[in-house]
């Protein structure tokens, strides 16, 4: 089992079989998927997929709110976006990947041409 921890922070650790837990000081909440659980995952419609992802990151997010954590499905760019913000203020900290990176993503994926020929924009300015 592999666990990685920093000073005052949730310990997080993952298994081999998929089985991974965080430790939030105000108990552990695991994350496990059996063989079992990942061939039904993928036995899945996307819709019913995406639905369940859906109710996962918002139970994740209530679950990690209270340290400043964030996550976000862009379903456009099929990326998660995960801040960090101020919890007093609400004020974002960081995201990753940054905003510059999801707007350029945004427009790649507005120009399915442009983004397999690499190019960025469509006219000379």
């Amino acid at each position: 089992m592999t666990t990685v921890t920093q000073a005052s922070s949730p310990a997080f650790s993952i298994s081999p079989g998929l089985a991974a837990t965080a430790d939030l000081s105000a108990g552990t909440v695991p994350v496990t998927a059996s063989a079992e659980a990942r061939e039904t995952a993928l036995a899945r419609s996307p819709g019913e997929a995406t639905l369940e992802l859906e109710e996962l990151v918002s139970e994740l997010n209530q679950t990690l709110r209270r340290f400043g954590v964030e996550f976000e499905i862009d379903s456009a760019i099929d990326r998660v976006i995960t801040r960090v913000v101020d919890r007093q203020s609400g004020e974002q900290i960081r995201q990753i990947p940054t905003e510059e990176v999801v707007r350029i993503l945004h427009r790649l994926a507005g120009q399915p041409a442009a983004a397999e020929a690499g190019l960025l924009f469509s006219e000379l300015v």
